[in-house]
Formats: C-alpha cells, structure tokens, sequence
C-alpha cells in the first residue's frame, strides 16, 4: 500500500480482499468508483454507494497513517490491522450521526 494512486487502490489485492470481505461488497470494481464513488441513480444503489465512499476513507486514511510512520515503524505494521482501526472509528462516528475526521 505504498503507492498513493486510485488506479493502485482499486486493483490492490489487499485493498480489494477488505472490501469484498469486511465491507461485504461483491459488485464488479473499476477504478471509477473512488473517482466519483459510481453512480447514484436511484435509492437501490444508495448502499453500494455508502459502502464505497466508507472504503475511499478507509484507504486513504490508512495510507495518511502509513506514509507518517518511520521505515521500521511502517514495515512491522499490518496494512489490515490499519484499515480495520478505521473502519471502527467510520461505525462509532455513523452510530453517534457524525461524519468521520480525517487525521492526516
């Protein structure tokens, strides 16, 4: 997760396997969907939209986190223990009807 591009995110084996696993999204993916997070068409595509836009946070807050941290620091972390912190913290902001911040 080291390069800082949406084309590398949305073909990202790691990225993707969150996504598909823990966000339980199991439409196609292209990198489209973190440009403009698809299309919203009607109220049936709400949640897949939903479920991108927590994912683009996800990622780029992840990577925010991983690019501040020294060399070491950065190589004895685990990329998903990273990305599940933040899903957390997008679950806690939504229960309380808040939006989430972002830290970098």
């Amino acid at each position: 997760m080291q390069e800082d591009s949406l084309e590398h995110y949305a073909f990202c084996p790691v990225c993707v396997r969150y996504l598909r696993c823990r966000l339980c999204y199991s439409e196609p993916i292209d990198r489209g969907h973190l440009l403009v997070l698809g299309l919203h068409e009607n109220e049936a595509q709400l949640g897949l939209l939903q479920c991108l836009a927590i994912w683009n946070y996800i990622l780029y807050s992840s990577h925010n986190h991983l690019r501040c941290l020294s060399a070491e620091a950065h190589n004895a972390v685990e990329v998903t223990g990273v990305m599940e912190q933040y899903y957390r913290e997008v679950v806690k902001d939504c229960s309380q009807g808040m939006m989430p911040q972002d830290d970098g």
